[in-house]
């Protein structure tokens, strides 16, 4: 793929801490690194919104923590918006 083509991610979360942070670690190490990865926490009740308040500072992450449990679809078309309204050509979901 091009190097000026813009590829966001977006992984949706609910209560799966230790797989998110497993599905962080395997987006980050992918040959070719989205420019962002959109992280939509779909208002888990574990500890996820505070693992992600530590990636706050990471410029590759965006964190979208939600008022409430939209579902995965509503989650998914959450970040696929964000995702492209910050200038993905592409996303992966």
């Amino acid at each position: 793929m091009n190097d000026s083509i813009k590829v966001g991610c977006v992984v949706v979360t609910y209560n799966r801490l230790s797989l998110l942070k497993e599905c962080i670690a395997a987006v980050k190490s992918q040959t070719f690194q989205p420019y962002k990865i959109f992280v939509v926490n779909n208002h888990s009740t574990d500890d996820t919104e505070s693992y992600l308040a530590t990636l706050a500072d990471d410029p590759q992450m965006s964190i979208i923590n939600l008022p409430e449990n939209i579902g995965g679809a509503g989650g998914f078309s959450r970040g696929i918006k964000e995702s492209v309204l910050n200038g993905a050509d592409w996303v992966w979901i």
